[in-house]
């Protein structure tokens, strides 16, 4: 009942403050309907895909900053709270907004970082939501190679998440990635992040008692590992 009226100050003719607004609450409900879920795609916002990608989008041609942000977080976070057939009705002038978004240079001006962070952010939570449905073998390591973030690190709490899904659940996609140490290595280093939350950091430490049972992961962390990632990671086994 809530959400038309909500969509009315995302119409164009609105303020950018208020379409940016609009977009950022979508994106917040999506990613505390996905937690709540116990970090499960649903499909609970499905009947308001059409509308809300198509929003979206528009606003995140926006020239204003703020507009970019939310409305990447919102592509993102809907991926994860819409059904199959929702999001690969969309996936295509997203991915293309996205892959614009993310040629944005890493160590440019602070505006561009934010929305190249939101991008890289979003093509993650995409894949998550969509890994067999997506080319993803071809979207993965351009989403790996993207990190770091430079500027907008409470989005870290979700690159984490993706990262973590991968490792346990497509194992196969990650291993060069897990061999040259780079995913462990942000893994690693999240355990010290303070802008992490406790439920991600739990889900990492829970990940590497796991994988850290295999000698061959034990190696890639003792050699492989910048020497904080190590730390993290061995107090957390204790």
């Amino acid at each position: 009942q809530l959400l038309p009226n909500l969509l009315t100050f995302g119409r164009d003719s609105r303020h950018p403050q208020d379409q940016a607004m609009v977009v950022g609450c979508v994106a917040d409900c999506c990613s505390r309907l996905y937690e709540r879920n116990a970090f499960k795609k649903c499909d609970a916002m499905t009947p308001f895909a059409e509308a809300i990608y198509t929003m979206a989008l528009r606003v995140a041609n926006s020239s204003d900053v703020n507009m970019r942000q939310n409305a990447l977080y919102c592509m993102g976070s809907m991926f994860l709270c819409c059904d199959s057939g929702a999001n690969m009705k969309h996936s295509t002038p997203i991915l293309q907004c996205i892959k614009t978004y993310m040629a944005l240079p890493n160590n440019g001006k602070r505006a561009e970082k934010l929305v190249r962070d939101n991008a890289v952010s979003a093509l993650g939570k995409m894949l998550l939501a969509e890994p067999t449905a997506l080319p993803t073998a071809e979207l993965l390591p351009v989403f790996l190679n993207a990190l770091p973030l430079t500027c907008d690190f409470t989005e870290n709490q979700y690159v984490y998440l993706v990262l973590v899904q991968f490792v346990k659940n497509h194992t196969s996609l990650v291993q060069a990635h897990i061999e040259s140490g780079v995913v462990l290595g942000l893994l690693g280093l999240a355990l010290s992040d303070a802008e992490v939350p406790q439920v991600t950091t739990n889900e990492i430490v829970q990940l590497f008692k796991t994988i850290c049972q295999d000698n061959k992961i034990r190696e890639i962390v003792q050699n492989k590992l910048p020497p904080k990632a190590k730390e993290n990671i061995f107090t957390a086994l204790k």
